[in-house]
């Protein structure tokens, strides 16, 4: 097990890196909200907003699905993994053709 991470100049428990990753993914969300608003109000046409509005679900799921599921196996958390990573790509590449 890994008793230390070094992260930048210092020093910090594995548990410490975990909670910092929590909070970024936690500022991440409320700032791509943010952002999803104020697209919103900018998009053009009923696609496009749909296109946004599936691209929106599609980060928040995969945001919400990092973390491994309790009793998942690292095969079946690699599945669901790629399953999130393939939809937000699907959806950013919608949203790219709405958008142009």
């Amino acid at each position: 097990m890994i008793d230390l991470l070094k992260v930048g100049q210092g020093e910090t428990t594995l548990q410490q890196a975990y909670s910092d990753f929590l909070g970024c993914r936690g500022a991440v969300s409320k700032a791509s909200k943010e952002v999803y608003k104020k697209v919103l109000g900018k998009a053009k046409g009923s696609d496009a907003k749909k296109a946004l509005k599936d691209y929106q679900v599609a980060f928040m799921t995969f945001l919400d699905g990092i973390n491994a599921k309790a009793g998942e196996t690292k095969y079946d958390y690699s599945l669901r993994f790629s399953a999130l990573e393939n939809n937000l790509s699907m959806a950013k590449q919608r949203l790219d053709l709405e958008l142009e």
